[in-house]
């Protein structure tokens, strides 16, 4: 455990690490169970554009980069990429 004034912040940047690494080894493993890297690319981008505009129109807030957001929809299978 560490003590002192900058625990808290040591304490928080290790949860953000953690966190880095569980979701580079998401990525990886995304990128690994699809045949084409290039078609999970462009599924990306094209949903990214989808969601950035979708809340655009309806002025809403995204509480996390559109990117992300669809890098999760095609992680929980919302969102399949075709070749």
């Amino acid at each position: 455990m560490r003590t002192g004034a900058n625990s808290g912040e040591c304490d928080a940047h290790d949860e953000i690490e953690r966190v880095k690494d569980m979701e580079n080894r998401d990525i990886q493993n995304l990128i690994d169970s699809n045949d084409s890297v290039f078609s999970l690319v462009i599924a990306v981008a094209k949903r990214s554009r989808d969601i950035a505009e979708k809340a655009q129109e309806d002025r809403a807030e995204l509480n996390d980069k559109p990117v992300n957001i669809a890098l999760r929809e095609i992680m929980n299978g919302k969102i399949r990429v075709v070749d």
